[in-house]
């Protein structure tokens, strides 16, 4: 063993922590080990826990994955090279006959909220190398990479993979230029994860530390062909098969979605007001569907649906707003944000030039939070929705193709999607929490058919006001959500049914030492009547809360405490978003924002995995 730079004394009787020990390529075992000092101090302090995952990470799980990517890393190579030998004998380009304008509306109309039903809601996985035939996979481990007969060996993966994971487990964005600077302005981390620092003839060495491009290479390639999904889904499955993740029997499912600030400019487009002025405007211009959204059981079987993907309509007055309607007989033309709309090419003349015409930013979106009476916020950002068990370990996340979207659209696909990445899970769950925005009758009764599956939310009350008319000698109000409060101020005790007289039972309020509150009440004379030691009683008909099923009211004790474990997905959201990344992108589109989902996902479940 050797220590560089030796300390004083015999280098023999200095404990080396036993990370720093292991062979660089785990199949050779060697009898001499370089050990840094810097090395020493960097794991021996306290604040740096997590960097133990990094060193201590057990490749062999991932290395069907090394495959794939050096399978995926030689397609694009050769992608690459056929492209610049295409440009190479082209000719004169042939022009694009769409515009600008026209394009605009089409990429609009492809949207789901832009009237495409067909369109998916949640990101689908990208499709990876079907096979490896250019990789022998068990050849593969950290330090040791395909054999190319020309060109330079590549980087070596596992020492890649563990890059990118560093700024996940610091709390930090996990882009290409973090990486690249925590490699060079830290020996310690770029050791810890495989690499050596390059010596001063410049020389090129595969096991240097990567230049900035070839980790832009690394993560787009690892992004767009589904590989960072690969990993996480990997690391879920054997985390559930040997017991890292408890499946508690009775524990319900938890979906919320969240929003991450897109890194990109918001673009305003006037709708037209009808499809017959789309048309006389540019007969050229394909014929669109209607612009207004259309529902559909795959985006969401909520009624509220339509009026929120109205949202961005941010020109229309306010009473259309609120209703998601036109007033009659008046047509307006309606404005929708979207991303702008450019061309992937350096091309002198854009308006001309053969590439088709693109989103800058795919799936970004206006989300909207909040409600009427508390004040809506609207924000440019990603979507993803997020499952995760009530005990607040996350099973998926998953990026939403419109941050547009309703919500609730997103349930149905999540589920399937979960089921057919875990199939093991499909008979381990009797329930689902989701928030208020879920609260429809029809999205029930389909995830109950194809799910067996019981959808508990709170209750909307979509504009249902309170009543304060016929509730009884001393009660002041009764809300939507079924909250009986007396002359006092105080909520009454929800007490169960009368089957036979349909009747919501309601009894004293209780304070905290158990007793009634009627015995102090200062109405008590005019609520009570005389002789009633046992406080106020009140029996509401079913008829003045319709909507509030009398199997399974929101008033119940049972139906409270379930409803508090739904909070669990907010902090399994704010790990996510904040402890394990940063809620502000540093690329577009939905592939590099499903790349930093999987990312976070994968350190969860590796931190957890390692304590």
């Amino acid at each position: 063993m050797n220590i560089h730079p030796q300390p004083q004394g015999d280098p023999s009787s200095v404990t080396v922590h036993p990370l720093l020990l292991q062979s660089p390529v785990p199949s050779q075992p060697v009898l001499v080990v370089t050990v840094h000092e810097d090395d020493l101090a960097f794991l021996a302090r306290q604040d740096v826990a997590w960097a133990e995952v990094i060193w201590g990470l057990d490749w062999r799980p991932f290395r069907h994955v090394a495959a794939l990517y050096y399978q995926a890393l030689w397609e694009f190579n050769q992608a690459a090279a056929r492209e610049r030998r295409r440009r190479f004998r082209a000719g004169e380009p042939v022009g694009n006959p769409e515009d600008e304008e026209q394009a605009v509306l089409r990429l609009l109309y492809e949207r789901p909220t832009g009237g495409n039903t067909e369109a998916p809601i949640l990101h689908p996985t990208p499709e990876p190398p079907r096979s490896t035939p250019m990789v022998c996979e068990e050849s593969l481990e950290p330090g040791v990479v395909p054999f190319r007969r020309r060109g330079r060996d590549p980087k070596d993966f596992f020492a890649l993979f563990k890059a990118f994971l560093i700024p996940h487990l610091m709390g930090k964005a996990a882009s290409a230029e973090a990486v690249h600077d925590l490699l060079t302005v830290s020996p310690p981390l770029a050791r810890g994860c495989g690499f050596t620092i390059p010596n001063a003839t410049g020389e090129y060495r595969q096991t240097d530390i990567p230049k900035l491009r070839k980790l832009e290479q690394f993560d787009q390639i690892m992004c767009a062909r589904g590989l960072w999904s690969d990993a996480k889904v990997k690391t879920v499955r054997d985390n559930l098969a040997d017991g890292t993740i408890p499946l508690k029997e009775r524990q319900p499912l938890v979906h919320d979605p969240t929003h991450f600030p897109a890194y990109s400019a918001m673009a305003v487009v006037t709708l037209p007001a009808s499809p017959a002025t789309s048309e006389s405007s540019d007969s050229s211009l394909p014929k669109p569907a209607l612009p207004e959204p259309v529902p559909s059981p795959e985006r969401s079987s909520s009624p509220v649906a339509v009026g929120n993907s109205l949202a961005e309509s941010v020109a229309a007055p306010q009473s259309e707003r609120l209703h998601g309607t036109k007033r009659a007989g008046k047509k307006k033309s309606r404005r929708k944000s979207q991303s702008r709309t450019v061309k992937n090419c350096r091309c002198p003349d854009r308006q001309s030039c053969p590439h088709p015409w693109e989103l800058s930013d795919p799936g970004a979106g206006t989300v909207v939070k909040g409600s009427q009476s508390g004040g809506k916020r609207m924000y440019w950002a990603h979507k993803a929705a997020v499952m995760s068990l009530a005990s607040g370990i996350p099973l998926d996340a998953v990026a939403m193709m419109d941050a547009a979207s309703h919500d609730s659209g997103s349930l149905r696909p999540h589920l399937r999607r979960l089921f057919k990445q875990f199939p093991e899970l499909k008979d381990e769950f009797r329930e689902v929490l989701a928030d208020s925005a879920y609260d429809d009758q029809q999205l029930r009764e389909d995830i109950a058919f194809e799910f067996s599956l019981a959808l508990r939310t709170p209750l909307n009350p979509r504009g249902r006001k309170s009543t304060t008319l016929d509730l009884g000698r001393g009660m002041r109000s009764l809300s939507p959500i079924g909250t009986l409060t007396c002359e006092s101020g105080e909520e009454m005790t929800y007490r169960g049914v009368r089957w036979d007289t349909e009747k919501f039972l309601y009894g004293p309020p209780v304070g905290e030492d158990g007793v009634a509150a009627c015995e102090t009440c200062p109405v008590r004379n005019e609520c009570c009547r005389d002789g009633a030691q046992a406080g106020r009683h009140v029996a509401i008909a079913f008829e003045k809360l319709p909507h509030i099923d009398p199997q399974d009211p929101p008033m119940a004790r049972r139906f409270k405490v379930l409803m508090n474990r739904r909070p669990a997905i907010e902090r399994v959201i704010k790990r996510l978003k904040i402890d394990l990344g940063d809620p502000h992108l540093t690329r577009r589109g939905n592939d590099a924002f499903q790349g930093h989902l999987d990312r976070s996902m994968l350190a969860f479940h590796l931190l957890l995995r390692a304590t």
